[in-house]
């Protein structure tokens, strides 16, 4: 949108570059010790904030289901993830990881779990954080309350497939093209 011809506009610049290439070069990090200060506030890949360093591109998709929820958002309430004054990205790992529970539903490591998207199988592991603490529980909320501006199914759909905790399960950026072309 030009700003002369739009009175409410709000660019969004994305940068989808963080994360290594599969089978590429990752330099001096090995696979299973990279940084995880990579993101920026509420872009962080939800496993990063529970010390996962063993992450691929899936961070970069992460990263663009939380994009979704800010072009998406209702501009008379603040983003779904970001409580209040929704002008500050940064945010700390606890507020990060709060906000996200509210938003998609709190995870567990039970296969059990009623709600399938929140089982999170890769948290149950003792080198990650997860299993030191107990969250409050909450139901993941509707894709009509998370991208309330979107009335397009195939984008709720490409939504759905990108905002999944366990990082393995969400799609791939050709698995999404051919979502979005169907």
């Amino acid at each position: 949108m030009l700003p002369s011809l739009q009175d409410v506009c709000s660019v969004k610049i994305c940068d989808f570059s963080i994360s290594y290439e599969i089978g590429g070069d990752n330099g001096t990090e090995l696979d299973n010790a990279k940084y995880t200060d990579v993101g920026t506030g509420i872009y962080k890949a939800i496993e990063l904030c529970f010390g996962v360093c063993s992450y691929l591109c899936e961070v970069d998709i992460w990263a663009m289901a939380i994009m979704m929820t800010l072009m998406y958002l209702d501009t008379d309430l603040p983003t779904i993830m970001l409580p209040g004054d929704s002008s500050d990205l940064e945010m700390s790992d606890l507020m990060v990881i709060k906000t996200i529970f509210e938003s998609l539903g709190t995870p567990s490591i039970a296969p059990s779990v009623e709600d399938k998207r929140l089982f999170w199988p890769q948290m149950d592991n003792d080198n990650y954080h997860f299993k030191q603490f107990l969250f409050v529980p909450n139901a993941r909320k509707s894709v009509e309350s998370l991208l309330p501006r979107c009335h397009s199914k195939p984008v709720r759909k490409v939504f759905e497939h990108l905002a999944v905790y366990q990082s393995s399960e969400r799609a791939s950026s050709s698995i999404l093209l051919e979502m979005m072309l169907e």
